[in-house]
């Protein structure tokens, strides 16, 4: 009578308990129908009702339970039939209906336990095909977790990246592979409430191998239903990023020099701009302001001087004389584009507006400043890297806008300090705003980095432009 397709133990659905539960509730349940049986008398046959207990049998236990049980309920039909007083003309009649009875009580037995053999099968196979295919993937970790959160699978990839055998790591928790600084069993337990609320964890984190090690790791937490929707377990999903992080991390210790390195360059070109911009006004003003003091002295002194053409000498001198006060106004703006004294003396606002009046003379596009934003301190490396981004958004309007018109805000909101400057020309395109050859804005950019602060640009073509600095200006003071 064992006739059962043996079952892998990861797919067999029957244990002890649960042999023992069904074999006795079918044999009730078959002496239930034979008791109705009994009791309804001989005019109506209640033989199909037996295959019930039968069928349940076949599927929920094991096949030789159910052929058991057919021969059972095919006794107490027999027995049923003779107590009701059912009278046969012949009496091997009744030796033959048990033996029919008992026929198809078996064919329904064998039919029902070949179909769940079969559905058995085929999701055996389907599982040894899944485990196959899990098991070859060996850049991923994939643990399977029980609701509790302790493993109960575990594929070639985790004992690659984990370090542990299955056999050393089933049934422990998986808050194991949480560094110890942390609170590893509750943060555990929050990856996988963060699941069961949205479907999904996903999460990049330090996890721990066996020995210690610590790894950077992509991980991701989905939970597992069954299909009445409970909750059967957990899928984790874990990859090793250690050297995309480490790749990641000399990129940004890269890029953290080269700001340093930017910064360094800047403040010393700043000061060097100072120093010529001192230079050229104490030694070279100087020295044309004398030379002009001493054509002054000629030119009263040649009259004096017996001899002809006096008027020539003294027409010469004139033109000499506008000569140089040609080159002291020329040195003067050079020195005043090399580092505006009045960004010293009277600080960014002044400065912003003096530059927008410069524009707006030399490039006769109209130019509205509010000043909103009454600055009493603020350090001097904060004030030049703002006012040479103004000036750089200035150079970027006369070079590509074609605006007629500019509008400049200083402002302060929270512990920002806003410069916002808008104009009504031809706009700017997306692809130009990331563009990486776009020196102007990618140095803007760097100079707001630099300041703790960061750069928007914003647009559409025909539609304007519009660029917004934002500082942060917790430790300055407002008037």
């Amino acid at each position: 009578l064992i006739m059962g397709v043996p079952m892998s133990p990861a797919t067999s659905r029957h244990n002890r308990k649960q042999i023992i539960l069904v074999t006795l509730s079918t044999f009730l349940l078959a002496l239930g129908v034979g008791w109705i049986d009994h009791a309804s008398g001989p005019e109506i046959s209640f033989s199909i009702f037996y295959l019930i207990p039968i069928a349940f049998a076949a599927w929920f236990a094991h096949r030789s339970i159910a052929l058991v049980l057919a021969l059972f309920c095919a006794i107490i039909w027999f027995t049923a039939d003779k107590m009701s007083g059912q009278a046969y003309s012949h009496p091997a009649i009744a030796h033959w209906n048990a033996i029919m009875r008992l026929g198809y009580f078996v064919l329904g037995a064998y039919v029902v336990s070949y179909i769940h053999d079969r559905t058995r099968r085929a999701l055996w196979e389907s599982e040894q095909r899944f485990q196959l295919l899990i098991e070859s993937i060996t850049d991923y970790a994939i643990i399977m977790l029980n609701p509790k959160g302790n493993i109960v699978s575990w594929n070639t990839g985790a004992k690659r990246i984990l370090g542990y055998e299955k056999g050393e790591i089933l049934e422990k928790h998986v808050s194991r592979f949480i560094p110890e600084n942390e609170d590893t069993v509750g943060k555990a337990r929050r990856e996988m409430e963060e699941a069961l609320k949205t479907g999904r964890f996903e999460d990049e984190s330090w996890r721990v191998r066996k020995g210690g090690g610590l790894f950077w790791a992509n991980v991701i937490v989905s939970p597992i239903h069954d299909e009445k929707d409970g909750l059967i377990g957990f899928a984790k999903i874990i990859r090793d990023l250690t050297e995309r992080k480490k790749v990641q991390m000399e990129l940004e210790k890269s890029r953290e020099e080269l700001r340093r390195l930017t910064n360094h360059l800047e403040t010393a070109r700043e000061e060097e701009r100072t120093r010529i911009a001192r230079e050229i006004h104490d030694e070279l003003g100087q020295d044309l302001t004398g030379l002009k003091m001493d054509l002054s002295w000629l030119t009263k002194k040649i009259p004096e001087i017996p001899g002809k053409g006096p008027d020539a000498v003294l027409q010469k001198i004139g033109v000499m004389d506008g000569l140089i006060d040609q080159t002291i106004d020329h040195i003067r703006k050079i020195v005043t584009e090399l580092r505006p004294g009045i960004l010293d003396h009277l600080g960014l606002p002044a400065a912003i507006e003096w530059q927008a009046q410069e524009f707006e003379a030399r490039t006769q596009i109209h130019c509205l400043v509010d000043l909103r934003a009454k600055i009493v301190s603020l350090a001097a490396d904060r004030v030049t890297g703002i006012f040479r981004i103004f000036q750089e958004i200035l150079v970027n309007v006369t070079r590509h806008a074609k605006a007629t018109e500019v509008s400049v805000r200083l402002d302060r909101a929270d512990e920002h300090l806003i410069l916002e400057v808008t104009d009504n020309g031809r706009g700017i395109h997306r692809e130009a705003i990331n563009d990486s050859r776009s020196l102007g804005l990618i140095g803007m950019r760097e100079r707001a980095l630099l300041l703790g602060g960061r750069l928007d640009i914003g647009g559409s073509e025909s539609r304007g432009t519009t660029v917004r600095l934002e500082v942060p200006f917790k430790e300055e003071h407002a008037a």
